[in-house]
């Protein structure tokens, strides 16, 4: 390697700038360089760092040449005397230096050369010009995009600056030492313009798609203009000679033959172009076309596979665009497509010729995004314009977003609206008495493959759907399979709340009592009524059913609940409380919780009452359908139940959460960790990946927990790492949606204020999660499980999950992830942190409460469909929070007192059975011991 006197001086600058001021005893080493480069600097006068003696690190030692052995650099080391900068040749140091590698500072490639570099383009600006320096660093961008495929080092573009430099000549002559071909500098040509030819040249007679054609062909197809015979004579040796040899050391033979250069050589202006018009990405129904490869989102994104290379499911991105006039001849014009980040950065290029076809086209793959992160998450736009005439204006797309990720399937059942229940989808209708048809009817619906049942009906336009967890499908076919026999489910589960097996009935066993009797009555009367209200749910399951009052079929519906209303007052088992529940267990046996299907006396009457506000809303006040779903909306069944006698003797279960709209989940009320206990009844319920069976109110506390997280930030502005002890937080879900709360509110205010303000940027986080010893294999399964989808591809990360995988850039080129995450294995932390967030930390049991110590009666909240318990603080003679769902004056609902009364003998009668469990009348309440 011949190295100048420029290369010393500068790289000894970089060195200096780099390591600073040496303390006595100071050791450093750099290993990143060839050992040519090496041996060359350590015989050079001007390489010489101030304040740091040189040592070149080989297999022999020779003083005059500032060389010495390994060993020998580890005495030097021991000795602790003058600063020592060590130049390690590692093809020829051999053993020995790893103690120097693990106990002294390594001078890294890119910290050096990005300063040594810098300084290169300054001295081009010094003895040339600044025209000089920007088109030696175009230079460079467009080598170092191309050298993503060949290997270009960061010597190679020092090297470049320097030799130009040192040289003072213009940029364009040493081309070759950064992988493209020289230009011959020419003051009537636009340099910029001539680099573009630049690459033109090797990529159409060296590049990968061109080593099947001949050389003749090769220079044929650049569409020379006039070249002379010795010219064609000299390219053709050329390309016969570079066939053997890599890119860089057969450009280097050009440096000899500048009649060969850009310049010398010019391709044919296409000056006969008008104009290109690229071809919008949206259809005329306002989405985007298949052909695009885009996702259908705001703004679109190009979904990378990760796995791409095990499965071969390439991502593609096309653009298609138009000439004017058309009639252009084949190969006779080049485009170059260009994908560009929104800082006009460019990540990846291609060079098309004109194929003359009603559209040109260009895709690009995975393959062109090789050089990005996995947890990229670019905003992009593609440009195409016309190599050779700058006279065609450029053409660019619409804004996408790159990101890695798996694709959401198209689903091939998912004709219709998705709604929560089918009435809220019947209220689009203008009059009652369809709608009362519609609930009546006793049609079999189809379901889709995404476990969703579809409502058809006869107009145009109005079709529903309503998301059936694959549990209660089960249920609702073996309940069919049983006749409607009375009785409750069970169902095992793995650690991860995989079903181990089959869900298995319990038939409730009859009492023994003597025949005429009010109990046999009420047993008969229940029986009965269940038995006609599965033959009714046979035909389509529990979540499609529409309960109108005016329907045909309500007086069953009416039957069955008051049945099952005077069973319950007068059982003496509690456990007839639950019927039409699945009790989950682990493997062992051991209880997780209790599902409470929509067919449970107290789930249906709520569903009845809801139905029936919604009609009411909609035709009695005349609301309009969306407004009608809106206000609404808050309305969920939380509550209800809100207890449910346990299969022990004092024990109860007690509400968690809601699992979608249809589905209760409840803990026992000595559960240490809930939330633990719900994801796993979640996963036993869907099986899917849907949201429509996962926790609600663990959303919603996302979103309160996210809010008082950003009161904390709001008064403790600056710092840019947030650690955050998380516990018994289940798994994970309501705390890592809390953080995307957060940096979605960030992401608000940088849209206002501009990406650039640093003091919007959100925080990364440090999430430790400290869970009950219990449920330790629950802890973050949810975060680990989003992970694992991302990197096998095998399942979608919805936009509140990503930015779980994203990084922010700090000084330096430092890059700090998101989100860093950890499980514990203690219940408490044993080190400080900014914030914790505590989930579930009381010692909580459900005891009897008399009548007369509840406050008091209180009316019954939006019509009796919204329930929560009633707080009380006690401080002696420990912290105790009690809370109870008080009594409630009687208010009918506005359509009726009949589904009134249903619905409160329904919650009576639970809470009845309930008390039983602790041989008394009393309503139950919840005792929290601090």
């Amino acid at each position: 390697m011949i190295l100048n006197n420029l290369h010393a001086q500068i790289l000894s600058k970089a060195f200096e700038h780099v390591l600073g001021v040496p303390d006595v005893g100071s050791m450093a080493y750099i290993r990143c360089l060839t050992g040519d480069i090496l041996e060359a600097l350590s015989i050079m006068d001007d390489f010489q760092p101030q304040g740091w003696k040189i040592k070149y690190v080989s297999d022999f030692i020779d003083d005059t040449r500032r060389t010495i052995a390994a060993d020998y650099a580890v005495e030097i080391r021991e000795s602790k005397g003058e600063p020592i900068l060590l130049l390690v040749d590692t093809a020829r140091a051999g053993a020995g230096m790893d103690s120097i590698f693990s106990a002294t500072r390594e001078v890294c490639e890119e910290e050096l050369f990005s300063e040594a570099i810098r300084m290169a383009a300054h001295e081009i600006t010094q003895k040339l010009s600044r025209d000089n320096r920007l088109f030696a660093e175009q230079a460079i961008k467009k080598a170092r995009r191309r050298g993503k495929r060949v290997g270009l080092s960061r010597w190679a573009e020092f090297d470049f600056m320097v030799r130009c430099a040192f040289e003072s000549a213009h940029p364009g002559v040493f081309l070759y030492l950064i992988g493209l071909w020289p230009l011959k500098h020419d003051d009537q040509i636009d340099d910029l313009e001539g680099l573009e030819v630049s690459l033109l040249f090797v990529n159409r007679l060296m590049g990968p798609a061109s080593v099947t054609a001949t050389p003749a062909a090769r220079i044929e197809g650049l569409h020379l203009q006039n070249p002379t015979d010795t010219q064609r004579l000299e390219l053709e040796t050329f390309l016969h000679t570079a066939a053997t040899k890599p890119l860089l050391t057969a450009l280097t033979i050009l440096a000899d033959k500048p009649n060969l250069w850009v310049n010398a050589l010019r391709v044919e202006q296409p000056s006969f172009i008008q104009n290109i018009e690229m071809i919008p990405w949206r259809t005329r129904a306002g989405q985007y076309a298949r052909w695009s490869g885009l996702i259908n989102t705001n703004p679109p994104r190009f979904v990378l596979r990760p796995d791409a290379e095990k499965t071969g499911q390439y991502s593609k991105i096309e653009v298609r665009w138009k000439t004017r006039p058309e009639m252009i001849k084949k190969g006779s014009v080049e485009y170059r497509i260009v994908v560009v980040t929104d800082m006009d950065e460019e990540l990846t290029s291609r060079d098309v010729t004109h194929s003359a076809k009603d559209t040109e086209k260009c895709k690009f793959t995975n393959d062109d995004f090789s050089a990005l992160g996995e947890d990229a998450l670019i905003p992009a736009k593609i440009i195409v314009s016309v190599i050779g005439n700058e006279n065609i204006v450029p053409v660019e797309s619409e804004e996408f977003v790159i990101c890695f990720g798996d694709p959401p399937e198209t689903s091939k059942g998912g004709v219709g609206k998705k709604v929560r229940t089918f009435s809220e989808g019947l209220i689009e209708f203008a009059d009652r008495d369809t709608v009362s048809a519609v609930a009546s009817q006793d049609a079999v619906l189809s379901e889709d493959a995404k476990g969703y049942v579809v409502l058809r009906t006869k107009e145009r336009g109005k079709t529903y759907r309503v998301f059936r967890p694959p549990l209660i499908r089960e249920v609702e076919q073996q309940w069919s399979a049983e006749n409607g026999a009375m009785g409750r489910w069970r169902v095992k589960v793995r650690a991860s709340g995989q079903r181990a097996g089959s869900i298995e009935f319990v038939p409730f066993v009859k009492p023994d009592f003597s025949p005429g009797t009010l109990w046999d009555g009420s047993w008969s009367r229940a029986e009965n009524a269940t038995r006609r209200m599965a033959d009714r749910l046979a035909i389509s399951g529990g979540v499609a059913q529409m309960y109108d009052e005016q329907g045909k079929a309500f007086d069953l519906v009416k039957e069955y609940l008051l049945a099952w209303a005077a069973l319950l007052e007068s059982a003496q088992d509690p456990s007839f409380a639950l019927v039409n529940t699945v009790e989950v267990q682990t493997l062992s046996g051991r209880t997780i919780g209790l599902i409470v299907l929509p067919t449970h006396p107290l789930r249906l009457a709520w569903h009845v009452a809801y139905d029936n506000l919604v009609f009411h809303s909609r035709f009695v006040q005349q609301l309009a359908p969306n407004d009608v779903r809106k206000e609404l909306g808050i309305l969920d069944g939380a509550m209800f139940p809100s207890f449910l006698p346990g299969l022990a003797s004092g024990s109860t279960f007690v509400f968690a959460d809601v699992l979608g709209f249809h589905a209760v989940g409840m803990v026992l009320d000595t559960d240490k960790e809930p939330k633990a206990a719900i994801a796993l009844m979640a996963r036993a319920l869907g099986d899917t990946e849907t949201a429509d069976s996962s926790p609600m109110v663990g959303k919603q506390s996302a979103i309160v927990l996210g809010k008082e997280i950003l009161k904390y930030l709001e008064c403790h502005d600056g710092s840019k790492l947030l650690q955050i002890h998380g516990l018994r937080p289940g798994d994970g879900l309501t705390i890592a949606r809390s953080l995307g709360e957060v940096r979605k509110n960030y992401r608000k205010i940088q849209e206002t204020e501009g990406e650039d303000n640093e003091k919007v940027s959100p925080p990364a986080f440090v999430l430790e999660l400290y869970p009950s010893e219990e449920q330790r294999g629950v802890a973050g399964r949810f975060i680990a499980e989003v992970g694992e989808k991302r990197r096998s591809g095998a399942g979608v990360v919805t936009d509140d999950d990503s930015w779980m995988f994203e990084s922010r850039t700090l000084d330096a080129g430092l890059s700090l992830p998101s989100l860093r995450w950890a499980r514990r294995d203690m219940e408490t932390p044993d080190k400080p942190a900014h914030l914790a967030a505590a989930f579930d930390t009381f010692d909580s049991r459900v005891k009897a409460l008399n009548e007369s110590d509840l406050a008091t009666k209180r009316p019954l909240m939006a019509f009796g469909l919204l329930s929560y318990f009633d707080r009380t603080y006690k401080s002696i003679p420990s912290p105790i929070w009690q809370s109870a769902i008080p009594q409630s004056s009687f208010r009918p609902y506005p359509y009726g007192p009949t589904i009134t009364h249903s619905a409160i003998t329904s919650q009576d009668g639970n809470t009845e059975t309930g008390c039983r469990r602790f041989s008394c009348t009393s309503p139950p309440y919840r005792d929290f011991s601090g």
